[in-house]
């Protein structure tokens, strides 16, 4: 269906970029592969000896990531955490405030400064998983 002009937006750039939340880049189609193999052999009259081995291994599985995740929180600026209360003394001794560690962040995060001040979730096709598993023997 094309849009009319009734449907469409007049959102500009700067008015949609802090509401953006998701870029998917390049895609990739996951997969699995499944493999076995198994081996019997009688032994005396009522033993049978089995080896079985099972591989299933997946493939560009989607991970989540998030772009814009980036931290005001350094070796020398950080808020305490106590187990105990602190004596005024001391936390008036405090430089660095929540205030200050998040205006810290939005300096170092290339995109906010582009206008994209939502976290940006990125799906990307990083995942694999790999399982193995090797039987043993049994007896009949």
């Amino acid at each position: 269906m094309a849009p009319t002009a009734s449907s469409t937006s007049s959102l500009t750039a700067a008015q949609a970029q802090p509401g953006a939340t998701t870029y998917i880049p390049g895609q990739k189609l996951p997969y699995t592969m499944n493999w076995n193999a198994s081996w019997q052999q009688q032994i005396f009259h009522r033993m049978v000896f089995e080896v079985r081995y099972l591989g299933v291994k997946a493939e560009h599985l989607p991970v989540e990531n998030i772009l814009n995740n980036t931290s005001g929180v350094t070796a020398t600026s950080d808020l305490p955490v106590f187990t105990s209360q602190p004596s005024q003394t001391y936390l008036n001794s405090l430089t660095a405030t929540l205030s200050s560690l998040q205006a810290a962040a939005q300096a170092t995060n290339p995109y906010y400064t582009a206008g994209f001040t939502s976290p940006i979730s990125s799906v990307e096709p990083w995942g694999y998983s790999w399982y193995k598993y090797r039987g043993s023997r049994r007896c009949v």
